[in-house]
């Protein structure tokens, strides 16, 4: 859940339709973070590295409070 510039609200979502990154795991020590582009005027997420990840590492990025609200539960530590 992002807030877009301060405009409308969107939701990344791979439930139902996804791709590769319904892979990156949850860790409350994420190596990945978001970061809001626009791309021929269309506005696009990236997953950018926050530190160096070794190879065979897994992708990690922090969900969010709000995804786990919906769910009715507490996060795992994972870090």
């Amino acid at each position: 859940y992002t807030n877009w510039h301060g405009s409308r609200k969107f939701v990344i979502d791979a439930e139902e339709q996804g791709n590769y990154t319904r892979f990156i795991n949850h860790s409350n020590e994420p190596n990945l973070a978001l970061q809001s582009v626009y791309l021929g005027g269309i506005p696009r997420m990236l997953f950018v590295s926050v530190k160096e990840i070794p190879e065979g590492c897994q992708l990690t990025f922090d969900y969010g409070d709000l995804f786990w609200k919906q769910l009715r539960r507490r996060p795992e530590l994972i870090t």
